[in-house]
């Protein structure tokens, strides 16, 4: 019988804990970890995410967003630019003044598409994924900014 209270271990548990435990301490010298150089870890590159989020954040009274799995920014809670994923392919959204949309599309279909949902209101999708020019980015993102955003807020970017 066994005592209330106690474990029970398999024949298998008994006899690994036998051999592992205690785990056996290794021997630290002292001073060791101060004499050695300091870790240096390579810059790690920006993410996608944060490239747009710092484009997007630098523009007046705008917030990120989270919505349908994906980061979007707003002006006045109205959406001027989104991240999308769903294709597994990095693009970002934004709204482009008429004509341009089919004008872009046209000039570089590799780079640009309509995207879904919000393509036939005149938005345009660029894809992120092949290093894509921030400066472009960036001017793409500025446009929709200024489309969406309200007169007094968008005369500020001038």
């Amino acid at each position: 019988m066994r005592e209330p209270g106690a474990s029970v271990k398999s024949p298998a548990a008994w006899q690994i804990s036998q051999y592992c435990y205690p785990w056996p301490r290794l021997p630290v010298l002292p001073g060791l970890l101060r004499s050695l150089p300091p870790l240096k870890l390579p810059r790690m590159a920006k993410s996608t995410t944060q490239k747009l989020r710092d484009i997007c954040l630098a523009f007046p009274e705008t917030a990120e967003k989270e919505a349908w799995g994906d980061a979007t920014w707003r002006v006045r809670d109205k959406i001027f630019a989104m991240e999308k994923r769903g294709d597994g392919r990095s693009s970002v959204w934004c709204k482009a003044p008429e004509g341009s949309q089919a004008m872009l599309i046209e000039a570089d279909p590799d780079r640009f598409f309509v995207p879904p949902y919000v393509g036939s209101k005149g938005w345009v999708g660029m894809r992120l994924d092949r290093s894509p020019d921030w400066d472009e980015v960036a001017r793409l993102i500025r446009r929709s900014y200024s489309l969406i955003a309200p007169k007094r807020l968008a005369a500020l970017l001038d």
